[in-house]
């Protein structure tokens, strides 16, 4: 039982990596796409339009600034579950040992 215990938590930390590098490329991926967008939006701007193209830029910032706040949020929100999955598995080994414990001290006693 302890076996699967640690296989489990092992999997629940690989499970985690995974999601999250996961979000990274997904992340990244969005953040390309929204640069994109602003340079393909600046090349149809003259550049003596200013007014235009801080408006671009803005507009840029703001919608990387609600990536990286969604990216964050996911983060804390997916630690927050593996760390409790984490603690349960580990509260759990605990109760085994003290079974195990429990059984060692009857058949001494």
């Amino acid at each position: 039982m302890a076996e699967d215990l640690d296989a489990l938590y092992t999997q629940t930390i690989n499970e985690q990596r995974e999601y999250l590098a996961k979000l990274q490329q997904g992340f990244n991926e969005h953040c390309d796409a929204i640069t994109a967008e602003s340079e393909a939006r600046l090349a149809k701007n003259p550049e003596t339009d200013m007014e235009s193209r801080q408006q671009i830029f803005e507009d840029q910032k703001r919608k990387l600034d609600a990536a990286i706040s969604h990216l964050r949020n996911e983060i804390d929100t997916s630690g927050r579950e593996t760390r409790k999955k984490l603690e349960e598995i580990n509260n759990r080994r605990e109760e085994e040992k003290i079974h195990d414990l429990e059984k060692m001290m009857d058949q001494v006693g």
